[in-house]
């Protein structure tokens, strides 16, 4: 008998994870893989990093976008970024901004 993920060991395979498994689909960054990425990339400590930015959950369509944004700390350009690609997580920043952690423990 078939299964839905066409196995025949009977687990069930979601779509997405179809999806991951085949390449056609990365595993969503956390924020702290992004920050580390983001700090390696621009030849920066991630101590660096996180006291000049902060990696922002980025809902644009540009192509490219890891679901992240790296942005300056300035309240001006976080609240232009929240107001522009991401307004759905404004309590969410403000706590980071507020309280932010150097491990990437964003569950505060």
């Amino acid at each position: 008998m078939c299964q839905a993920d066409g196995s025949a060991s009977g687990d069930p395979v979601s779509r997405e994870d179809r999806a991951l498994q085949s390449g056609a689909m990365r595993k969503p960054l956390t924020q702290d893989e992004f920050e580390r990425a983001y700090a390696k990339r621009s030849d920066m400590t991630i101590e660096e990093f996180r006291a000049h930015l902060i990696g922002l959950p980025c809902n644009c369509t540009e192509e490219g976008c890891e679901g992240w944004a790296a942005i300056d700390r300035d309240p001006y350009r976080i609240d232009s970024h929240l107001k522009h690609s991401a307004p759905d997580i404004l309590v969410w920043a403000k706590r980071q901004i507020e309280e932010p952690s150097l491990d990437g423990d964003t569950s505060k």
